[in-house]
């Protein structure tokens, strides 16, 4: 779903459209999360696959590399015993001290992070089942039908945004709320996507969280920088 998007990405990606790797959506208007992530839903219930909604500045991360999503979660939702829904919790990078724009892909500019424990870690997104769930009125959590809940990766239920982060976990969101000073401030400037407020600044202090160097998400480097050069993007 692309919101309004004036950076020529529908051009950028035009290549992945065409072959049906991607499917370009477009959205107008503002606070249109919500309607993004519902459109989403009815898409994929139709196309009978599991949906992750999760935002531009978040990344799936595996912690085994040779694990595959799919298994580890067709072994976690289990429709007869009611789960519906994987809930993943973030982990937060911060700015890794830059004020400015850095050229470069952002998984492999900011490697500095929170502590697994930081409290905004608590944050989960949520992996679901489309059969089960009747909607999305927050950006973190479904609604699901009567019956069925999510839980997280240790088989707990989770009956809302937030979960309690587990250390080193298999499945994570690494999550690149900050990137630099400047990108923050651009990125407040254009208002949230859930509502009319002007993000404060104070948010980007409280994020930015520089405490353990992380450098995981080098072993995609080769690989993001390819495609990256096929399709000319800049950023991922």
């Amino acid at each position: 779903m692309i919101n309004d998007s004036q950076d020529d990405l529908k051009d950028r990606i035009k290549t992945d459209v065409e072959s049906g790797y991607i499917d370009y959506h477009p959205i107008h208007g503002k606070v249109r999360q919500s309607d993004a992530y519902n459109k989403a839903l009815w898409q994929a219930r139709k196309d009978r696959l599991y949906l992750l909604v999760i935002d531009a500045d978040e990344f799936l991360f595996m912690k085994n590399f040779t694990d595959r999503l799919f298994d580890i979660v067709k072994g976690k939702l289990n429709v007869n015993d009611g789960v519906g829904g994987l809930a993943i919790n973030w982990l937060i990078f911060g700015s890794s001290h830059y004020e400015i724009k850095q050229p470069g892909l952002v998984t492999q500019t900011f490697v500095k992070r929170s502590p697994f424990g930081f409290k905004f870690n608590k944050h989960v997104k949520t992996l679901v089942n489309p059969d089960v769930v009747a909607g999305f009125l927050n950006p973190h959590f479904p609604v699901y039908i009567a019956g069925y809940h999510s839980v997280n990766l240790n088989g707990q239920t989770v009956e809302g945004p937030f979960n309690e982060p587990s250390a080193d976990p298999e499945i994570r969101l690494n999550h690149y709320f900050t990137k630099s000073k400047e990108e923050f401030i651009k990125k407040r400037s254009r208002g949230m996507a859930d509502n009319l407020n002007i993000r404060d600044m104070g948010k980007f202090e409280e994020h930015d969280q520089n405490d353990v160097f992380d450098d995981s998400m080098k072993r995609y480097q080769d690989e993001l920088e390819k495609a990256v050069q096929n399709d000319g993007r800049e950023d991922a």
